[in-house]
């Protein structure tokens, strides 16, 4: 009997803002007069709004990690039929790069696919705070449904 995986990426991205470059006055004031732009990735520079531009990241970001995952690890590495929930943490950092990427599972094989399949996403256009690159964090649950 053949176990089959049905990837769903809800991308819920949980945006934390790295801004190491800030002075405390800047950053005490941060909230008050925020003036944020979120990363762009390809396909999102005709956005306006930041809402816009995060919806249009999520969307590239799920059909990215559906052409670049591959099943077949995660068919092959004996996962229990039902959901599974991996958390994968990064950021794009200040350089637009994908770094410090983090996967919450046990299973190495699947740790490195995941980590593999983030590391050909290319540059982004990084986030700004007053004009200035900043890294930004992100939270992507991806849900695994296993199925025989």
């Amino acid at each position: 009997m053949k176990i089959h995986a049905l990837f769903i990426l809800l991308l819920i991205f949980s945006q934390g803002i790295y801004a190491q470059d800030l002075t405390i006055d800047e950053w005490n004031n941060f909230e008050s007069n925020i003036n944020y732009t979120p990363p762009i990735i390809s396909g999102c520079t005709s956005k306006k709004s930041n809402d816009e531009i995060n919806s249009c990241l999520t969307q590239k970001f799920r059909k990215r990690l559906e052409r670049k995952l591959r099943i077949d690890v995660f068919n092959s590495n004996n996962l229990e039929v039902g959901k599974h929930t991996i958390n994968v943490f990064f950021k794009i950092s200040n350089k637009g790069r994908i770094v410090d990427i983090k996967v919450r599972n046990g299973n190495l094989k699947i740790v490195n696919e995941i980590t593999r399949a983030f590391k050909t996403f290319g540059r982004i256009k990084p986030g700004k705070i007053d004009g200035k690159p900043v890294g930004v964090y992100f939270k992507i649950p991806i849900y695994i449904e296993i199925y025989k």
